[in-house]
């Protein structure tokens, strides 16, 4: 589907570099399965751009740490009690206030 997307977003004008595909399953992107880094990476690609269009793929792969405010700024995977986490979901909802980024 994100070909086809992809390929409708390239006809319509869109130029190729305002498009950002991330699969989350491939070894080369694994950094990117920490959230905190995922969300970083996606808005620095698009910080410069009037409008990007991000794909996410297999997005469950990315993994819960622990709130780093709480762990000195380390990135901790979290255990089953640990209740401040930061999770794919808060990168989206992140993601998703920023006037330029439109995810697929």
């Amino acid at each position: 589907m994100k070909e086809i997307y992809k390929g409708y977003l390239l006809e319509e004008g869109i130029a190729e570099e305002d498009i950002l595909i991330l699969e989350l399953d491939d070894d080369r992107n694994i950094a990117y399965r920490d959230p905190i880094v995922l969300g970083d990476y996606v808005r620095q690609y698009c910080a410069e751009k009037k409008k990007s269009y991000v794909f996410l793929d297999e997005i469950q792969k990315v993994y819960t740490i622990i709130n780093p405010n709480l762990t000195e700024e380390k990135h901790v995977i979290t255990g089953k009690e640990d209740k401040e986490v930061i999770t794919f979901v808060d990168v989206v909802l992140g993601l998703s206030r920023e006037d330029n980024i439109d995810q697929l």
